[in-house]
């Protein structure tokens, strides 16, 4: 413990100078003074320094560990100074790199990798599993997806914006200044997610469907890390169910054709998944092959003697590189949505846990945290210099608050009096959405359940598993995400149930669901050995087709009927179509302006103009008409009592009454020619 302070006081200090922060200093002194004390009465603990100074003097993994602390260091000065710096992002991605060589030269020679081949046994047909996946995955996530389904919404155009500002950089209708790689922006979402947005118009070109790819391929991309999850936690039974029951969620699908940063979180989550049960499945660290400083020692003076390399390992069960990455996925996972935070939030006991299993020690749970840090480096310097952007958004939707009772339980509630009845209602609310409840935000509809009812059924039954089968650490881990992820997530924020929030939750439920079909198809196997061993695997197609089924009828049939934000994109791509030749004004508010993220993106390149009062109407038709151009007015609900007045003004204009292809009233339009 003495050494850690001493490592965590130098730290701090070096840190506290950089950043100019007096109470970080503080800190770094108090932990000196600590740890001085410690050392100066534990003999042990001076000789523990001795020798793994020995020990790591001349090891090779060192300069690979002092090059990545140099490289972060540098970047976080780069970036300081000037924002964006392609030197700084690209030193600070070198020193991850090199955090992961750093793991795998520390690992060299390790059993580690065979021990979870030979748990796991990976096979040829788990590749096919996975790579099938995937296809179907991506194949329902751009299926209709160039037919505005979903029609963009406001915040996607706003993001969009900022994505054209990361790839085009400044100028024009986007501004004079660029895009900050680590400082938020929309929402005080961190900005280097708009870069991965600029990638996906860069690749696909700059539209609608450009900017919706990068969910796209996320999205699809989650379904063999579930899978692989699945495969390792619990058998390829519930691998490729837990896989297919999220390649079909009509949930997922609606959020992997998004163009917010919800489904990249998602992401985060299954590979953290991944690697945190590899780690479990590789068995625990054998205590023989653990090293004392002192022989590690000895081995490095014997070593330095002959001129080997070998006798340097001194844990042939090393795992340092898995330990790493998991770090890495926490810390990079931060730069896209806020329910990343669970798994920051959830790293912490799944780490210990995997220490009381005896399947982590100390330095591995160190090397985590450390990583995840230096992932997240350049975001942990700007907080600390504005703090607010980090908090706000977590402020913005607490319901425990007093505006938050009274919205949900009515002006008569008083806080924190009424606290008990405003949990309780808070738990129903997020319950139901795992029932037969639907999404209560702005992303969905609330007439669509959140799963299908095969899917529904299946998860009860999984918790009852979990709950008898307790001891099973994969079974600990997901019922320990669900419950904390829905309390976090559900419980204590507003608009319940909400499924942006929701989302990184769901992704315990496709595992969960996944558990009983595991166990019948084992309790088959185990009762009835003589029944021929493709009746499991029939039922398991029946269940598929089922679900697929269910969900295609929810989402390209029910919601898509509904498809609520479709008028904001129809008039933004009337305002594209006609602004290449006529003068388009809006009349729109106070529900819609020209200046609404939708337009901004979509009709981007075309002059967008809000038409307010209607007295101004023959000064601007004067103005276009002396131009050559005709006056194209698109008129929404609020404002169709004007109309009259317009074509009493202009009675040579041209109406027409826009519908969308379900015949409901999108808006009107009023052509007056030049």
């Amino acid at each position: 413990m003495s050494l850690l302070l001493l490592l965590g006081s130098i730290a701090l200090a070096v840190y506290g100078v950089s950043t100019g922060n007096g109470p970080l200093l503080l800190l770094a002194v108090l932990a000196m003074a600590i740890a001085s004390r410690g050392l100066n009465s534990n003999q042990k603990g001076l000789d523990r320094i001795r020798a793994w100074g020995s020990a790591i003097g001349p090891a090779p993994w060192l300069p690979l560990l002092i090059a990545t602390l140099v490289c972060a260091a540098i970047a976080i000065v780069r970036i300081r100074q000037a924002d964006p710096d392609p030197v700084g992002i690209g030193l600070w991605a070198t020193s991850l790199v090199l955090a992961v060589f750093t793991g795998i030269v520390y690992d060299r020679e390790t059993v580690f990798w065979r021990r979870f081949r030979e748990e796991v046994r990976w096979e040829r047909v788990d590749w096919l599993i996975a790579l099938g996946l995937t296809a179907v995955a991506l194949a329902l996530r751009v299926y209709l997806l160039d037919q505005h389904l979903p029609a963009i919404h406001g915040d996607e155009g706003e993001m969009g914006v900022l994505a054209r500002l990361a790839l085009y950089g400044p100028g024009g209708e986007l501004g004079p200044n660029p895009l900050h790689y680590f400082r938020t922006a929309f929402l005080d979402h961190p900005n280097l997610f708009h870069y991965v947005q600029a990638a996906g118009l860069w690749a696909f070109g700059d539209s609608e469907w450009g900017l919706k790819m990068a969910s796209v391929v996320f999205g699809a991309l989650t379904a063999p890390l579930v899978f692989a999850a699945g495969r390792i936690g619990w058998g390829r039974t519930s691998g490729i169910v837990a896989g297919w029951l999220l390649v079909v969620s009509h949930l997922n699908i609606q959020f992997s054709r998004i163009a917010l940063n919800n489904i990249h979180s998602v992401w985060f989550a299954a590979l953290f998944f991944v690697l945190v049960l590899i780690v479990y499945a590789a068995g625990k660290i054998r205590s023989e092959q653990r090293a004392t400083p002192a022989a590690a020692a000895a081995s490095a003076a014997t070593a330095a003697a002959d001129g080997s390399t070998a006798a340097f390992h001194f844990y042939p069960d090393a795992r340092l590189t898995i330990f790493i990455l998991i770090g890495l996925a926490v810390g990079l996972s931060q730069y896209f949505y806020y329910g990343s935070r669970l798994i920051a939030v959830m790293a912490v006991p799944l780490l210990l846990m995997l220490w009381r299993e005896k399947r982590a020690a100390p330095l591995y749970i160190l090397a985590a945290g450390a990583s995840s840090i230096l992932a997240f480096l350049p975001m942990v310097d700007f907080y600390s210099r504005d703090f607010a952007p980090f908090v706000n958004r977590m402020r913005g939707v607490s319901v425990l608050k007093p505006e938050g009772i009274k919205n949900l339980l009515g002006p008569d509630a008083v806080w924190p009096n009424d606290l008990p009845a405003l949990l309780w209602t808070q738990i129903e609310r997020n319950i139901a959405f795992f029932i037969r409840d639907g999404d209560a935000s702005a992303f969905y509809v609330r007439e669509v359940p959140g799963f299908d009812m095969a899917t529904v059924v299946l998860f009860w039954l999984g918790l009852g598993l979990l709950i008898g089968r307790w001891r099973h650490f994969p079974n600990q881990m997901m019922a320990w995400w669900f419950v904390i992820g829905l309390f976090l997530g559900g419980v204590v924020t507003n608009d319940a149930p909400n499924s942006p929030r929701l989302l990184i939750v769901a992704l315990a439920v496709y595992f969960i669901a996944s558990i009983p079909v595991q166990y019948f198809f084992d309790a088959i196997q185990s009762f009835w050995p003589s029944l021929h061993r493709r009746t499991p695997q029939v039922l398991v197609a029946i269940l598929c087709a089922v679900t697929l089924y269910l969900n295609f009828d929810l989402y390209f049939v029910q919601y898509a009927r509904i498809n609520p934000i479709l008028p904001l994109t129809e008039i933004a791509v009337a305002m594209q179509e006609h602004g290449k030749s006529e003068r388009v004004y809006l009349m729109g508010a106070p529900v819609l302006y020209a200046e609404h993220g939708v337009p901004r993106f979509i009709a981007k390149d075309v002059p967008r103009r809000n038409l307010f009062d209607v007295a101004d109407l023959p000064a601007y038709v004067a103005e276009a008409r002396a131009s050559g151009q005709a006056t194209y007015l698109i008129i929404l609900s609020p404002r169709v009592g004007d109309l009259d007045a317009i074509m009493q003004m202009f009675p040579d204009g041209v109406r027409e009454d826009r519908l969308d292809h379900l015949g409901r009233f999108l808006f009107i339009s009023y052509l007056i020619p030049a």
